[in-house]
């Protein structure tokens, strides 16, 4: 007679923090880039995050039971989220085995009392270490889900299978459940405006080989996300004023910025217009009739432009030459391929065959682009960059912290992700062995031949020359000296100024030749 073999209990390790949900919340987590609260989700499944808004409940090793029960009971699969706090500093609440809830101070410091904690959203969803389900279905689930949704990454933590992830009885017998009271909800999170610069910082980094103007931009996207990136004291905005609006006389130069700036934010939050809700196209325009209307020096050439961007959604009157010659300039510009192009990849792939499209108007386009996309819709290629999640996911989590003043520190960031421009550019223009490598494969790989050189040093003497169908051998006596590759920088930078898109294996293969690759 069969029997059947009974599945060991898990071993359950020290200062553990867990989080039940389930995998729908856990995929679109993934998806944002944060672990976000539920009034600041678009769909949330019921979980134990709703019972302190804006606060995320971690448990210290074990889950009580009716937490377990509301997240698998109508939402699908439950999954277990191991999270890891070990750098948050700053204030939390901490649960004692009696119930009682009381303000604390991360770190933990060898508190003998605590069995959870709540911690103020959002969190990285890079600090997820192990996801557990109960079931191979469960798991299963959730792998051929998640796979087909582009912007879910691939999953960077282990995922384990246990039918009693949890030991919930233990709890139970240990400790009171719901505490006997609740942290003071946390306002809405300005979701869609850090998405925003998240999306902004990788859709830079994307034209980062552009020029260096363009490494500078990416640089600043990510320096300055966390103290935000489209405020008016922004060292990034600030940069961005100082590229549109370079040889202008300061009226034009503070008029051209403001409309900028009041696009994007129109472009991030569409507001109700005549009591209706707008789209992020329709919100842009209308700010820039109100503007028109409100300063009659530039009221008919704005006009003219409003007329033509509406113009772009129907039978076109213009073609794209004849628009952008109509309407130069980089703000100009930038509104013209956000109304001409849909989605960031496209912007990516615009090629301006009779025209001319600068490095300044993409810049400028990307910051529009990212504002109506977010960071779920920046295209998969960037997201998949080694170490961009990382970064971007990290930095939208410690900008949202900024900004609603939750007095909590995520620790160090991430390192940045740098274009291979900034990469493969040397200290007083002199390549490292490491950057000469990779250049040398990057130019093979994409077939640049007058990115190398070869140097071959001989000894005195007499050579002879023979020349056969094939080409010509050189005849040298005795043994060559030397023969090296160099590189020529000023042909790679070119190569690559027309080079947005790096195949993402390439790119790989690339970095683990300069060792900046991360996970």
């Amino acid at each position: 007679m069969a029997t059947t073999k009974k599945q060991p209990e898990p071993v359950v390790s020290k200062d553990r923090w867990l989080l039940p949900s389930n995998h729908y919340n856990l995929m679109n987590w993934q998806s944002a880039g944060m672990v976000l609260p539920n009034h600041s989700m678009d769909t949330y499944y019921p979980d134990c995050i709703e019972m302190a808004p804006g606060w995320i409940p971690v448990f210290l090793n074990r889950v009580p039971h009716q937490v377990r029960d509301a997240a698998a009971s109508r939402s699908g699969h439950f999954a277990l989220l191991e999270i890891d706090i070990s750098k948050f500093s700053g204030r939390a609440f901490s649960v004692a085995s009696d119930g009682v809830l009381k303000e604390m101070h991360l770190p933990l410091a060898g508190e003998q009392d605590v069995t959870a904690l709540f911690i103020p959203a959002p969190l990285p969803v890079t600090c997820v270490t192990d996801v557990t389900f109960e079931t191979i279905d469960a798991r299963d689930a959730y792998l051929v889900r998640s796979g087909e949704i582009s912007n879910i990454p691939a999953s960077a933590f282990p995922i384990s299978i246990c039918k009693c992830p949890v030991t919930a009885d233990d709890f139970a017998a240990q400790s009171t459940w719901p505490p006997k009271a609740m942290p003071e909800a946390l306002p809405t999170l300005a979701v869609a405006s850090i998405s925003a610069q998240g999306a902004a910082a990788a859709l830079l980094f994307s034209f980062g080989n552009l020029n260096g103007a363009a490494v500078d931009a990416c640089r600043l996207a990510f320096d300055a996300s966390i103290d935000g990136l489209f405020t008016a004291e922004s060292p990034f905005r600030k940069a961005v004023d100082q590229l549109m609006t370079s040889g202008n006389n300061p009226t034009i130069a503070e008029l051209r910025s403001r409309l900028f700036w009041g696009v994007v934010e129109r472009i991030i939050e569409p507001p109700d217009i005549d009591g209706n809700p707008s789209d992020a196209g329709y919100a842009a325009l209308h700010f820039l009739e109100q503007a028109s209307a409100s300063e009659p020096s530039i009221a008919g050439k704005f006009q003219k432009l409003i007329d033509d961007l509406r113009g772009t959604s129907g039978l076109a009157r213009y073609t794209h030459k004849e628009l952008f010659e109509r309407h130069p300039g980089p703000f100009s510009h930038a509104l013209l391929l956000f109304f001409l192009r849909q989605h960031s990849d496209e912007l990516l792939d615009f090629v301006a065959l009779d025209f001319d499209v600068t490095v300044i108007d993409k810049i400028a386009a990307a910051i529009l682009f990212a504002s109506r996309e977010g960071w779920q819709g920046v295209p998969q290629t960037i997201r998949e960059t080694s170490g961009m999640y990382a970064a971007v996911s990290h930095r939208m989590a410690a900008a949202s912290h900024k900004l609603a003043d939750t007095r909590l520190d995520l620790g160090m960031p991430p390192a940045r992700c740098q274009p291979l421009r900034e990469l493969l550019t040397g200290k007083d223009r002199k390549l490292s062995k490491q950057q000469t490598e990779a250049s040398i494969s990057l130019a093979r790989k994409l077939k640049w031949p007058d990115v190398i050189e070869t140097r071959i040093r001989v000894g005195t003497g007499k050579f002879r020359l023979e020349v056969g169908n094939g080409g010509f051998d050189l005849i040298l006596p005795g043994e060559v000296k030397a023969v090296e590759s160099a590189v020529v920088s000023e042909n790679l930078l070119s190569h690559l100024s027309r080079q947005v898109n790096v195949p993402a294996k390439i790119d790989f293969e690339i970095r683990k030749i300069l060792g900046v690759l991360t996970g």
